[in-house]
């Protein structure tokens, strides 16, 4: 497993406890126990989506655009943004 799934299953855990949080402050269920569980038992066995492996680009990171022929468009000014 890559460093970047870490990474990815560690974001999952902050999102869990984030909507736990606002589901404790307004009072209502957004997710219910039983739903809470199969979440920490997926994350657990570090379970991705369907044919995801764990090693896909994490959303925080600037990507060049790939067109649907093949064709690939570089981030310009990629100096300011990171790779």
């Amino acid at each position: 497993m890559s460093a970047g799934s870490w990474a990815t299953l560690d974001a999952r855990r902050e999102a869990l406890a984030r909507v736990l949080q606002i589901q404790e402050r307004a009072g209502v269920d957004l997710i219910n126990a039983e739903e809470e569980a199969r979440i920490r038992e997926l994350i657990g066995a570090n379970t991705f989506p369907d044919k995801w492996s764990g090693d896909e680009p994490r959303a925080d990171r600037w990507l060049d655009a790939v067109y649907g022929d093949g064709t690939e468009q570089p981030i310009l000014f990629r100096e300011l943004v990171g790779s």
